[in-house]
């Protein structure tokens, strides 16, 4: 059974205003007067069932947008009066008017779980629901033809937070004279309403957004409720994101850096939608680790960050045999391995999962180091990704005890799913790597093979150089103690700042990005600040304002002007121009 037929997103909008808005005010004045619970004003039944047959109905609701559904042998079943007598399919609600609620007692001693909002009555012998329905022994099935929609609005806490685990499930506990019967049990009388209601609606009004958000980002994996993204449905390489939380991420990925607007909305396509492990090329100090730590993070994933050197060797990135010990020799996993054994951790934690990002990823050479890598992305394509049989086989020769990484790879080799040539590394992990293109010579060749198993995404300078001051400036305010200094700092003094900025990237081989912008920002203010401290008065700061802004910007740069004097000459003609 699929809602869609039944409801349209207007009416589920429609009705979770309704609720917000109506309903809370409702069950609170219940709560408080009796004379406001009459049945004009809220009509409220009890539902009991074991734990079981509950999470059969929440796992019906994560799947069908937040409805759940019970049922009821009586198929000439009332709903208090004839008003509500169901003889085919009905809604039951339309704004406004009273709300039906039907509160979710779970039996074995745990209570009240949940509250829901009748909807819809159905008679169905077609579809077998529960399982005794299905039974093929004519006296022990049941049909549970009348049945109704319940648009759930609170749960528990200890069943948000364990959705399968009804051994950890709590509810609130009901009074004693509370129908307890599996059907649709009427309380009629207002004071029982009240005190029932009483006890409810501090925790349903705490957990209301909560319940709803939960039934927004939870899908059903193998008959089990997970949040959306914590764990990935098998070969499903895209990443479970809502597009509000995607539009929150890319706003908190602009507040935080000084990057075009076009460069986050490439990085996030190719990231959660397209499937792709992605390389970013640009200049040093544009923020390009600074970047994919931040993306991995608000999309739910761990970085590991490790950084390549020119002595990394297979062994550093895959993994290899390694001597430890007198004539012990284990397989050491690289930092490839180590990441997918974290990604599984975390993901038996309830989090996303990792990903890994590897800095200045040419600084390693390529062809030493990552000829395994290649097999294993041996295209752009998730389902392309695969640990050859052959490396786990080697890793399994070399397992001898004492072996510090044992636990690492058999939790790797429990976890992968095995395919025909291999391993398939799971869908929904990215390595991500970040390469500089200036000092190339420096650094090692990086080669169309290594750059094909990645989708390369430039991080330059960014175009609006007044949003990147405002932005660098905010993120000082940020840090705290220079608010005032930087109340001071007028137009003139920032045009400076622009000026110098423009023409130092107008540099070859200077690196001078926004990290090096925020680093003379916050060396400027900081020697304003000191010279306050000191009691130099205002118009002799004003006055050596150049001088001070130039000292911030020799302190900021990289060490290679100290050695290339061509570099420093360029460098040092500019200031001379600009800050003379």
């Amino acid at each position: 059974m699929y809602l869609d037929e039944y409801f349209d997103s207007r009416f589920i909008e429609s009705l979770e205003g309704y609720i917000r808005a109506d309903v809370l005010k409702i069950l609170r004045d219940c709560s408080k007067d009796s004379n406001e619970c009459n049945d004009d004003k809220v009509r409220l039944y009890v539902s009991s069932g074991s734990p079981e047959h509950w999470l059969k109905a929440l796992t019906f609701a994560v799947r069908n947008g937040g409805f759940a559904i019970w049922g009821s042998e009586e198929v000439e079943k009332t709903l208090h009066d004839d008003y509500l007598k169901i003889t085919r399919t009905k809604h039951v609600f339309t704004l406004p008017q009273p709300p039906i609620i039907n509160i979710f007692y779970a039996t074995e001693n745990i209570g009240i779980i949940g509250l829901g909002i009748i909807t819809t009555i159905i008679i169905d012998g077609l579809n077998p629901f529960w399982e005794v329905e299905k039974s093929l022994d004519e006296e022990s099935v049941k049909k549970y033809l009348f049945r109704w929609l319940i648009k759930v609005f609170w749960l528990h806490s200890k069943v948000l937070e364990n959705p399968n685990d009804i051994s950890k499930w709590e509810g609130i506990k009901p009074p004693k004279n509370l129908p307890k019967q599996a059907a649709l049990q009427s309380i009629n009388k207002p004071r029982l309403k009240s005190e029932v209601l009483s006890k409810l609606v501090d925790e349903v009004e705490r957990g209301l957004d909560n319940t709803l958000k939960f039934f927004k980002e939870a899908v059903v994996v193998e008959g089990k409720i997970v949040k959306m993204g914590v764990i990935q449905p098998p070969h499903i390489c895209m990443i479970d994101i809502n597009s509000h939380k995607l539009k929150e991420v890319k706003k908190e990925v602009l507040r935080e850096f000084a990057v075009a607007d076009d460069v986050i909305d490439s990085l996030l396509s190719v990231l959660v939608y397209g499937c792709k492990n992605v390389l970013l090329i640009g200049r040093p100090g544009t923020g390009k680790t600074s970047i994919a730590k931040f993306i991995a993070r608000e999309l739910g994933f761990e970085p590991f960050v490790v950084t390549a050197n020119a002595h990394w060797s297979r062994v550093d990135v895959v993994g290899g045999p390694m001597l430890v010990g007198q004539n012990i020799t284990v397989w050491k996993p690289g930092v490839l391995i180590e990441a997918l054994a974290r990604h599984f951790r975390v993901k038996n934690e309830g989090r996303r999962g990792v990903w890994l990002i590897i800095d200045e990823i040419n600084r390693a050479d390529v062809d030493k180091a990552f000829g395994e890598f290649f097999t294993i992305f041996s295209g752009p394509e998730p389902s392309e990704w695969v640990i050859p049989d052959s490396i786990v086989e080697e890793w399994r020769r070399y397992s001898s005890d004492p072996n510090p990484y044992k636990d690492i790879l058999q939790e790797v080799e429990g976890k992968l799913q095995k395919t025909g040539s291999g391993y398939a590394v799971p869908p929904d992990f990215r390595v991500i790597g970040t390469m500089n293109y200036v000092d190339v010579v420096n650094l090692f060749v990086i080669g169309e093979a290594f750059t094909r198993r990645f989708v390369r995404i430039v991080i330059d300078y960014p175009q609006d150089l007044d949003k990147e001051v405002e932005l660098l400036l905010s993120k000082i305010k940020n840090y705290g103690g220079l608010d005032d200094v930087i109340r001071l700092v007028d137009d003139e003094a920032l045009k400076y700042v622009k000026d110098v900025t423009n023409e130092l990237r107008r540099i070859d081989r200077l690196a001078f990005g926004p990290a090096h912008l925020l680093n003379v920002l916050h060396i400027f203010l900081a020697q304003i600040k000191l010279k306050l401290s000191l009691g130099t008065p205002l118009e002799e700061i004003r006055r050596d304002i150049k001088k001070i802004l130039k000292s911030a910007i020799e302190s900021s740069l990289s060490i290679t002007p100290l050695w290339d004097e061509e570099l420093r000459k360029n460098i040092e003609n500019v200031l001379g121009r600009v800050l003379s």
